[in-house]
Parts: structure tokens; C-alpha cells; sequence
């Protein structure tokens, strides 16, 4: 099982990145910010279309979330429970980084933040194989300023 966490910036400008990412990577949960899609617009087909389920919130212009699933399941279950970040638990690397400011180069300067973050419960923490950042996706094209999570389960 494998999740990736990121933050598009634009589901409609990032959406080819995301088939890509889908494609490259096969996850079986995609955890999406920063949508900017109006519920009434989001892209239920084209996501349908990629042979995933999607629960999703959001506004125009800015905020907005969204969960893809290779199977239906509820927000609702996953609240509650006790969480670990498994990234800092299974990562040495000094590189966290996820977010990176447009400006002043910050991506090739290597001045970011690390503020996406792939919770979990102590029994999926104990099945969770590795965590990484997926900076490749940060260096495309019309980027998001953040770049995919993804934690691999065995």
C-alpha cells in the first residue's frame, strides 16, 4: 500500500502532473491541498477515469481538499485515532523539505519548510516500509510550490 500527501496549488493547472504522478507511481490514496476548485467544478470524471474514488472539499481561489482512493472509504474513520509522522520517524536525511517559496530561488537554494506531513497509526507506522519526498515534481514545468509525500507500506 502506498500514500502520497501533496499540495497542488491548483488541482486544474497541476492536474496533467498529477496523472503523471498517478501513472509514475501507482498510489493506492492520494491526499490533495490547496484544490482551488469549487465543488460544483471538481474533476469527478477525470478522476473516475483514473480508476480512483474521491471525497473533496473546496472553495474557489484558494483552500480546498481532497482524498482519491483506489477504494471508496470515509474521512470520518481516520479522525480520532492516534497518528505518528512517519517521516521524521523513519527519515535521517537533513533535506525535509516539502515547500518551497516562488521566490528567490528557494528551490535551488534549498530554503524550504517542511509542512506536509503523512500522519499515521501506530499499527500502520509498524507496516510503513519508507517515506519520501518526491522533489522530482517540484522541478517541472509550472510546479506547485510543494512537492508529493509518499509513504510505502509492506
Amino acid at each position: 500500500m502506498s500514500i502520497v500527501t501533496w499540495n497542488v496549488n491548483s488541482l486544474k493547472v497541476r492536474f496533467p502532473h498529477l496523472e503523471m504522478m498517478i501513472k509514475d507511481c501507482s498510489p493506492d490514496v492520494i491526499c490533495l491541498q490547496e484544490t482551488k476548485t469549487e465543488d460544483a467544478n471538481f474533476p469527478l470524471a477525470d478522476i473516475e477515469n483514473l480508476d480512483y474514488f474521491a471525497s473533496y472539499h473546496g472553495q474557489k481561489t484558494y483552500n480546498g481538499v481532497a482524498i482519491l482512493s483506489r477504494e471508496r472509504t470515509l474521512f470520518e474513520e481516520l479522525v480520532g485515532l492516534g497518528f505518528s509522522d512517519a517521516f521524521h520517524e523513519l527519515t535521517e536525511s537533513s533535506e525535509r523539505f516539502t515547500w518551497w517559496d516562488y521566490r528567490m530561488n528557494a528551490f535551488r537554494r534549498k530554503l524550504g519548510l517542511r509542512i506536509d506531513h503523512i500522519l499515521m497509526t501506530e499499527s500502520e507506522f509498524n507496516r510503513c516500509a519508507e517515506v519520501n519526498i518526491l522533489k522530482e515534481f517540484r522541478k517541472m514545468e509550472r510546479p506547485s510550490d510543494h512537492a508529493p509525500v509518499m509513504a510505502t507500506f509492506i
